[in-house]
């Protein structure tokens, strides 16, 4: 029943936020009934929550514990694709509605490309390091150097996308996952960053030690 309630509410917020379809969308992607795009956003949210749930109650799966003890790191990149994944489907939905067309706006459809472009570079790289991290583990430097090209890519995309001539300034998917990519990207930074410090620390602790031990021995 909940994996039911899981697939609807996914149908339903593809229907509801397609901006071909009018409902909850505009034609540029602006929310225009926002109870119903909430509301489909939440439901959806809820229906995922409630699987997770009854996976650890039915069945003792533990998917996000046992995916973060896993590794470090694996929700934001799990985020990170979900997010990216609706930024791709998004703008893509608005470069067919009005890119199309004859008289299309050449710099809206530019920087429309640019958000489809991000959307499918941050979904095949964090589904690359979400695989790995699943099967084994995800290289560190691939995550340093994956989450360095997506930060910078989206510090400049965010400003194209979410400007005023750009496809995501009216408030709707493509400007709230837009900026949920940039920030999912500076909490990976983040988050390696911190790792590397510590292991700095780590490894300077240990050659101190080290070098006490010998001067010790001397003795």
């Amino acid at each position: 029943t909940v994996l039911i309630l899981v697939i609807f509410w996914s149908v339903t917020v593809a229907i509801v936020t397609d901006p071909l379809n009018g409902l909850a969308v505009g034609e540029s992607g602006e929310v225009v009934f926002g109870n119903l795009w909430y509301s489909s956003w939440a439901g959806f949210v809820i229906s995922v929550m409630l699987l997770t749930s009854c996976l650890r109650t039915t069945f003792g799966v533990d998917v996000s514990g046992g995916f973060m003890a896993r590794s470090a790191r694996a929700t934001h990149w799990s985020a990170l694709f979900a997010f990216s994944v609706v930024v791709m489907g998004t703008s893509a939905n608005i470069y067919d509605a009005d890119c199309t067309i004859e008289g299309k706006n050449e710099v809206w459809c530019k920087r429309t490309a640019l958000a489809v472009s991000l959307g499918t570079v941050g979904t095949l790289l964090s589904m690359i390091i979400v695989g790995l991290k699943i099967l084994t583990q995800s290289p560190f430097v691939l995550e340093v150097s994956s989450s360095f090209i997506l930060f910078v890519a989206w510090a400049i995309g965010i400003g194209f996308i979410t400007s005023e001539l750009g496809p995501g300034a009216p408030i709707g998917n493509l400007y709230h996952f837009s900026w949920f990519c940039f920030l999912c990207t500076f909490l990976i930074g983040s988050s390696c960053f911190e790792d590397y410090a510590a292991a700095k620390a780590m490894v300077e602790e240990s050659q101190l030690n080290t070098a006490i031990e010998e001067q010790l021995s001397e003795f």
